[in-house]
């Protein structure tokens, strides 16, 4: 089995920090490519904003994806989001989102998926929250494999004078092996905090990874 593999990373982060709030980012990409071809990719964003008395936000991001492929391919998948938002007295939410996608396939491929979702609502009178979850898992397996996921998170809260956040999250793994194997990543995260006139965040994350 001969065969080359190429791998290529393209990142794009915006961000913009009013007032008080720090953002740190590290991105760790190990590839040991040969005829079976292997990629670990680590993400960790982290992003605090202690904005002023009425408002913080917490955002950690890790995604993990590894594949160890060979002839038969396996797909190793975790995502972990978690967002909490101590504002003020008129409003808490509190967010955990956990995906796991484990893919250990063979000729007759098996998939098992686990996902948890929480969602704390400490709201009164004047607190709206509106989540929309969507998940879809495609397999269309033979002895090469195919998956195909895509994930829709989407929390929008519409509280008081003092806060508001939006947060879109959209995961897209495609995965069409073969005996060289090939993985496709698409992540992409965005928070956007409209609270008062004395402080805003936005965060855009954008990782792609192209095998």
């Amino acid at each position: 089995m001969a065969g080359a593999t190429s791998t290529r990373v393209s990142m794009l982060i915006f961000s913009k920090r009013y007032m008080a709030g720090a953002t740190s980012k590290r991105l760790k990409i190990h590839g040991w490519s040969n005829e079976h071809t292997g990629i670990n990719v680590d993400l960790q964003q982290k992003i605090h904003g202690w904005d002023n008395e009425h408002t913080g936000i917490n955002v950690d991001l890790q995604l993990k994806v590894h594949n160890y492929s060979n002839e038969y391919s396996g797909i190793n998948v975790d995502l972990q989001l978690k967002i909490h938002n101590y504002s003020n007295e008129h409003t808490g939410i509190n967010v955990d989102l956990q995906l796991k996608i484990h893919n250990y396939s063979n000729e007759h491929t098996g998939i098992n998926v686990d996902l948890q979702l929480k969602i704390h609502n400490y709201s009164n009178e004047h607190t709206g929250i509106n989540v929309d979850l969507q998940l879809k898992i495609h397999n269309y397996s033979d002895e090469h494999t195919g998956i195909n996921v895509d994930l829709q998170l989407k929390i929008h809260n519409y509280s008081n004078e003092y806060s508001g956040i939006n947060v879109d999250l959209q995961l897209k793994i495609h995965n069409y092996s073969n005996e060289y194997s090939g993985i496709n990543v698409d992540l992409q995260l965005k928070i956007h905090n409209y609270s008062n006139k004395y402080s805003g965040i936005n965060v855009d994350l954008q990782l792609k990874i192209h095998d």
